[in-house]
């Protein structure tokens, strides 16, 4: 599919015309704050010859062009790309020129590519505004897709919803106080593998270390428990037999690691329970993405569903930015800047 077309179809998604909104509400402050610069390196790694001319702009400088334009109700890259041509846009954009339809095609061909970490780097400008809290909660959850001649899809089962489905999945890690994802991980569908868990959970302790994380049995890996105990991190995680011949009766497996290690330390059931509760925060989040438009996909293919995945991604963390630069103190889990 042309890359016109895939803008035109992308437009039609609820999903960019938040996006749209939330940067013709904030967008001005929002395109001055964020700092895309990390993103440079990962464009200069995606060349596979270093002849021809060099860019004119960097690649960070060519995302927030492209927003300005989507804020500027422009509809296609030659539109955008007219755009700016003006005075304002070259201004706030900080451009000595405009900048040619042939640059912004090939960027929105190369976007595929680098949204993952885009929104790393949006996720470390959250960091920045000190708002993240101490309980940090996994989960998965589905993506469905209509598409059932998608190739890069495949069948699977949903516990939650107790049926099959054919398409993909998402492994997140959010924080609790906010409710905002701070990592992720496209994967195949809705059972993780142990390493993607391990290595998302890791992602989000880099960018914060907890006092406590909270995941249901699906993440009861009994080192990795041990390794955050270990680090001072609270894992109350619920317990999963795997098959056990005599269980322990215990609801969480924290209680039999504490047994282990200390015999006269104990934990009250009450108190575990009342602190599980708060991982209500993840399956909020999933449904907020899911509102957002998580699984009304127009796209099919594994890198044509990520870049989806991944812009639903970015705009709940533009929501956050925007309603936080508004007013400092906003409700950062709702989902409207009028709110």
């Amino acid at each position: 599919m042309h890359s016109q077309e895939q803008l035109q179809l992308l437009l039609k998604n609820p999903i960019a015309q938040e996006l749209i909104e939330v940067l013709e509400n904030e967008g001005s402050s929002v395109l001055k704050e964020l700092d895309f610069s990390s993103i440079n390196t990962v464009f200069n790694g995606l060349k596979t010859s270093k002849r021809g001319r060099p860019n004119t702009y960097t690649p960070d400088i060519k995302l927030k062009a492209f927003l300005y334009g989507l804020a500027e109700g422009k509809r296609t890259i030659r539109g955008i790309s007219r755009c700016l041509k003006t005075s304002v846009a070259q201004m706030l954009l900080h451009l000595e020129t405009s900048m040619s339809y042939s640059t912004l095609d090939r960027f929105w061909h190369q976007l595929s590519q680098i949204v993952e970490y885009v929104f790393k780097n949006l996720v470390n400008y959250i960091k920045q505004l000190d708002i993240l809290g101490d309980y940090q909660a996994a989960d998965t959850t589905s993506i469905e897709t209509p598409f059932l001649d998608d190739p890069d899809a495949a069948w699977n089962y949903d516990a939650t919803r107790k049926r099959y489905y054919y398409g993909y999945g998402l492994l997140l890690v959010v924080d609790v106080d906010t409710e905002l994802p701070i990592a992720a991980r496209f994967i195949q569908g809705k059972q993780a593998a142990k390493k993607d868990c391990i290595q998302v959970i890791h992602e989000a302790f880099s960018l914060k270390k907890p006092r406590v994380f909270l995941a249901d049995a699906a993440f009861d890996y009994i080192s990795f428990q041990k390794e955050m105990m270990q680090e001072k991190i609270l894992p109350v995680i619920t317990y999963n037999p795997r098959n056990t011949h005599q269980p322990y009766p215990i609801t969480y497996r924290i209680q039999q690691l504490i047994k282990e290690q200390n015999q006269k330390v104990t934990f009250n059931p009450k108190e575990l329970k009342k602190t599980f509760r708060r991982r209500s925060s993840v399956e909020n989040t999933n449904n907020v993405l899911k509102q957002l438009g998580l699984e009304h996909l127009l796209v099919k293919g594994w890198y044509a569903v990520k870049t989806h995945v991944y812009l639903i991604l970015l705009l709940r963390l533009a929501i956050a930015i925007a309603r936080y630069q508004h007013d400092n103190k906003s409700n950062l889990r709702k989902i409207s800047l009028g709110d």
